[in-house]
């Protein structure tokens, strides 16, 4: 095949560069090199990182004033202060409103990352354990997707298609 990059116990890797350059010479307009596991549905379902029609994480304002795109981690996001421990009883009501509103719309069919994981609590547990409340709320509420998960997982009663647990 080609030279190999390196490897370990495991796993032996190669350089397939040559290959497709190879490959590609002999492909007509409209074919696709796949292995044999791939599926449409995952094709449609990826997210082009960086493109803003398909990143939900894009910060498309240029909030610094300069008009350029942004990109903003969790943990950016959670020490630019946008997701408080400090909260009033309002302010935790509406956040435990919107987690539900997640949930109920993950439950319909949509992704976890486009669902439950676009509320910052729930991707730091530790963070969270220090309040009372809110720790247990996104604490219950992992549990109830990880039961969920394995739920509909061991009784397969969904394709792969139909049950778009991660």
């Amino acid at each position: 095949m080609g030279s190999s990059l390196g490897s370990s116990s495991n796993n032996r890797w190669f350089d397939v560069g040559p290959l497709l350059d190879a490959t590609c010479g002999a492909m007509h307009c409209g074919e696709l090199i796949h292995l044999e596991n791939f599926s449409f549905f995952e094709a449609m379902s990826s997210v082009s990182l960086m493109d803003p029609k398909m990143d939900a994480g894009m910060d498309r304002g240029g909030s610094d004033g300069s008009g350029a795109v942004h990109s903003s981690t969790v943990d950016d996001l959670i020490h630019q202060g946008r997701a408080p421990l400090q909260l009033s009883g309002r302010d935790l009501c509406d956040v435990v409103d919107q987690l539900m509103a997640c949930e109920a719309t993950w439950h319909n069919g949509h992704s976890l990352a486009q669902t439950i994981f676009t509320c910052l609590y729930m991707h730091h547990p530790a963070r969270t354990a220090s309040h009372s409340v809110l720790g247990a709320i996104c604490s219950g509420l992992r549990a109830s997707v990880y039961a969920t998960q394995v739920l509909v997982c061991r009784a397969g009663v969904a394709e792969e298609e139909d049950f778009v647990g991660q």
